[in-house]
């Protein structure tokens, strides 16, 4: 066998050779990637209240100075409740003109308003707060919002939930596609967060007491998941 020919069969085998290669590594390299999705309820345990006061007068100055007052009644009695002063923050503060657009634009006066956002850390009393609120002069209430206050635990059952979620959607992926699951070789957190429900209210009579419902607060947290496939990995 002349040299020219060894040379071609030689070629012809690396060339086989690394076709093989080639179709090993595609096997060992195949993955399925998953996300999974997992969900807790926790119960709330605290509660943030927006509320303040509004007043309206021919000049700025009186419409400032009412509302300053009455915001002052509002907040004593809040510590009055047992609201630590420090859990109470300024949230907004406005003033602008009242117009009679009926009469060429004639000024009537001005509106000013101030309202506070108030942690509460008894969330039974949150409604008996609003009350207290409302009867020293608050005439605004913007929203209340219910959340746990520490969802550490809640979040890692939620991240175990979602791996699970991922683990079962690569199973039947694999099972029907005949192919046997291999182990993990990545793994990523999505993102996760929480849902609370907001509550708005009126509170019309306080003597009637305001009613508020908590509900249940959701804390989620979701995965990807990327596996080996054809017993790689």
């Amino acid at each position: 066998m002349n040299s020219k020919w060894i040379r071609a069969l030689a070629a012809m085998a690396m060339a086989a050779l690394m076709a093989l290669t080639g179709v090993s590594a595609l096997a060992q390299a195949a993955t399925l990637t998953v996300q999974g999705t997992g969900t807790v309820t926790v119960e709330p345990d605290r509660a943030t209240i927006n509320i303040g006061v509004q007043e309206v007068s021919r000049t700025v100055g009186a419409a400032m100075s009412g509302v300053n007052e009455k915001l002052d009644s509002v907040v004593s009695a809040l510590v009055e409740r047992g609201i630590d002063e420090a859990d109470i923050a300024t949230s907004t503060v406005e003033i602008y003109a009242n117009y009679d657009y009926d009469v060429d634009q004639r000024l009537l006066g001005y509106t000013a308003s101030n309202t506070v956002t108030v942690l509460v850390t008894d969330v039974d009393s949150a409604g008996a707060i609003i009350d207290a609120a409302v009867v020293a002069g608050a005439n605004c209430l913007n929203g209340v919002e219910f959340f746990a206050a520490d969802t550490s635990e809640a979040r890692k059952q939620a991240l175990a939930l979602a791996v699970e979620s991922a683990r079962e959607k690569a199973e039947a992926l694999a099972e029907a596609a005949g192919l046997p699951l291999g182990g993990i070789l990545e793994i990523r957190e999505g993102d996760s967060g929480w849902e609370s429900p907001m509550l708005y209210a009126k509170a019309e009579d306080a003597g009637a007491g305001t009613q508020l419902y908590a509900g249940r607060q959701q804390v989620t947290a979701s995965v990807t998941v990327v596996y080996a496939l054809g017993g790689a990995g």
